[in-house]
């Protein structure tokens, strides 16, 4: 059942980014799926699922995987994808007239889908690159984009991920105890500490929430570390 959703999944990545690789388009959408379900799915796995759905055969993959993807092709959650596949999937037997208005109706649609296409095609999205401690908008590189260096623009991103300097007095949990810094290591092998979570601008590995330990090891040494009501 899903098949035909993970190939829309990769042909709306095409569109949007004009990426034409397997990979490339597996890494965007695994991108995508974890800013929107904070759970990762790793890019080898996207790309093998979508093999196999061109090849026509069944493709299982897991309900916050369907979620994101569901999303990224425009629906507001999987039942309103699910809706709209069983609605093209049940055909009624039509008379040559009724079949002849289906086509003309179907050509207007593909022409006015492909002025779409054309036109987030040349429009595209806008762009962004990290510029250490924050990502800021900038141009369209063909070979930043190919390098991974440049990334789809995200608001998100640029208004709550930045880098910082932990030290003592540094709020790292909420009232309620979540994490409210995030670590991982750069392409040094030295600790750096996010503002969010999400992946390592650098080394595009998945950050990590702070834990008492590593507050102890690597920031605040001997030091009783409290969780702070506010900042």
């Amino acid at each position: 059942m899903y098949k035909n959703l993970i190939i829309s999944a990769f042909e709306e990545v095409r569109n949007k980014t004009g990426k034409r690789r397997d990979y490339p388009r597996a890494r965007v959408l695994s991108d995508y799926i974890q800013e929107e379900t904070k759970e990762p799915y790793g890019d080898r796995s996207l790309v093998t699922k979508y093999q196999t759905a061109k090849k026509g055969e069944p493709v299982e993959i897991p309900d916050f995987v369907i979620e994101g993807l569901c999303k990224y092709v425009g629906y507001d959650d999987v039942e309103s994808w699910k809706a709209s596949t069983v609605t093209k999937e049940r055909g009624e037997p039509m008379d040559t007239k009724k079949r002849a208005w289906k086509v003309s109706v179907s050509i207007v649609l593909i022409v006015g889908l492909l002025g779409v296409l054309s036109w987030q095609y040349l429009t595209r999205e806008r762009w962004m690159e990290w510029k250490d401690p924050v990502y800021v908008e900038a141009d369209f590189d063909a070979e930043k984009l190919s390098n991974g260096i440049l990334k789809i623009y995200k608001q998100e991103r640029i208004d709550n991920f930045k880098r910082i300097e932990a030290n003592c007095n540094t709020t790292f949990f909420s009232p309620d105890g979540t994490a409210t810094v995030f670590y991982g290591k750069n392409q040094k092998r030295e600790y750096q500490w996010f503002t969010d979570l999400a992946k390592h601008p650098e080394t595009g590995k998945a950050l990590k929430p702070i834990t008492p330990y590593m507050i102890e090891k690597y920031i605040c040494p001997k030091e009783e570390i409290k969780h702070h009501t506010e900042k």
